[in-house]
């Protein structure tokens, strides 16, 4: 709550997710929105898939990321994003049944430095797996911005602000997936 009121009254734009533990898909989705409800159709919401603390990561990931996401699509019009990194993720499955509807929010470092923006950060030759493109890219973990601390989650949108708001908002986007 403390980092996302700051962040609007910043007037930057709103990404929240749940990070899966591999529990219960629905419940798990319950207690995220429950969490965030002021946040819906403000922020855009994802599911973080990802290996630490999470029991079905390597064995269910597709049908449980997929119930999940389903779940919070019904309950609040929003399609979410799903959350993973490049390499122990989106190539390790047959994501198809989850990319069909939902786009990506990958995640990919050149390493562990502290830097600060960048609009060209690195990236592998290694594709998205089933996903044409990446619409959202986490770059580093180790970010630094002016008036933020460092160790920042540091993402490159390839979306604007109208489009972001759209995600948010729950409204139909034209091109669910923007070739930019």
């Amino acid at each position: 709550k403390r980092m996302a009121d700051a962040a609007i009254a910043a007037g930057r734009l709103l990404g929240i997710y749940h990070y899966g533990g591999g529990g219960n898909p629905i419940s798990e989705a319950n207690f995220f929105l429950n969490t965030i409800k002021p946040y819906i159709g403000k922020a855009i919401l994802a599911l973080d898939w990802e290996k630490d603390q999470n029991p079905e990561f390597g064995k269910n990931d597709v049908d449980w990321s997929k119930k999940f996401l389903d779940h919070v699509k019904e309950k609040t019009g929003v399609t979410s994003f799903i959350y993973m990194s490049k390499d122990m993720g989106c190539r390790a499955h047959n994501w198809s049944a989850v990319a069909k509807d939902y786009p990506l929010w990958g995640a990919q470092y050149a390493n562990n430095n502290l830097t600060g923006y960048q609009k060209y950060p690195w990236r592998s030759n290694a594709t998205w797996g089933v996903w044409a493109k990446v619409t959202i890219f986490q770059y580093s973990s180790h970010g630094i911005l002016s008036g933020w601390g460092k160790n920042l989650d540091l993402d490159l949108a390839y979306i604007d602000s109208k489009e972001w708001a759209e995600w948010a908002s729950g409204k139909p986007v034209e091109d669910p997936f923007p070739d930019k």
